[in-house]
């Protein structure tokens, strides 16, 4: 191989530095070793790499070519090589953390920067998922870190499993919805001849309690701000979380409607594989597992 890790380096530091003996000095060799391995590498690709005709080395066109595509190489290998520590000293090399639809990402992104700026050793992931796959992708070891699974659908088995508050429901329409302007209690039966809009696999659904369940007109979405969105459109009514529809309150946006029945708030938790947890995922458990922390994140 004509080509050397070695070479590179040499190349890149005379560029940066401006001088062989600069570059010498960088690298703990003799201005010799340098002027060597720089000789060695042109004659070897047959093409001058420097121009030394000046006061100052500078890079002919091949060699700006060389260094513009070697030190991506180099970079990448610094990255390994921070990397192969990182797993020696305990830090996981890539780290998964799941949330569903029920958590707020802010304080979890405040949370990461403060993993940065205090220990900040793995590569992290964050990934928005529903309730359903949240819980496959953790069984299948897809995930890391799960947060916001409904207790009852948690096993223990081969998991720790922590709580994480609970999430409180409102059943809302839009305004210009008909039900909006039913000021009283709204039967269950009232709301039969409406669209209901609720989430893929939502387990919400599954609580309102409909006389003709099998015949109710329905809007299925993607997600909890799909869901949002529809019910802000005034195409269905629907339970949806309280702290999500609040702002959309105050502003008029949304109506909130007394049903007869009313859903009992969600308790959340949040879990991980019990085998062999990483510094990353200890961390992350520590400073998840308050409860001012917890109650931003519901």
């Amino acid at each position: 191989m004509r080509l050397s890790i070695d070479a590179l380096l040499v190349i890149d530091a005379i560029d940066r530095k401006g001088s062989f003996a600069a570059a010498a000095a960088e690298l703990h060799r003799v201005p010799s070793a340098v002027t060597y391995t720089v000789q060695k590498i042109e004659q070897d690709l047959g093409v001058m790499v420097f121009d030394r005709s000046g006061h100052r080395a500078r890079l002919t066109t091949a060699g700006q070519f060389l260094l513009a595509e070697g030190r991506p190489i180099l970079n990448a290998l610094s990255t390994l090589e921070s990397r192969v520590k990182t797993v020696a000293s305990g830090w996981e090399p890539q780290f998964r953390i799941a949330i569903s639809d029920f958590i707020d990402s802010n304080p979890l992104i405040e949370l990461i920067n403060d993993y940065d700026r205090r220990a900040g050793h793995s590569q992290l992931s964050l990934l928005p998922m529903s309730t359903n796959v949240l819980w496959d992708a953790l069984h299948q070891g897809d995930i890391d870190l799960a947060l916001g699974l409904p207790e009852q659908t948690l096993s223990n088995s081969g998991f720790r499993i922590k709580s994480l508050g609970s999430v409180e429901f409102i059943f809302v329409a839009a305004p210009k919805h008909p039900l909006a302007k039913n000021h009283g209690l709204v039967p269950m039966n009232g709301i039969y001849p409406f669209r209901i809009v609720h989430v893929s696999n939502d387990f919400s659904v599954n609580k309102l309690k409909l006389p003709f369940p099998t015949a109710q007109k329905t809007l299925t979405v993607s997600n909890q701000q799909a869901k949002l969105n529809a019910l802000l459109a005034g195409i269905g009514v629907g339970y949806i979380s309280k702290k999500l529809a609040t702002p959309f309150i105050n502003n008029g946006r949304l109506v909130v409607l007394q049903t007869e029945d009313i859903l009992a708030p969600f308790e959340l938790s949040f879990a991980w594989l019990s085998k062999n947890p990483g510094n990353t995922l200890r961390w992350f458990i520590e400073h998840i597992d308050n409860q001012e922390t917890k109650t931003r994140l519901c």
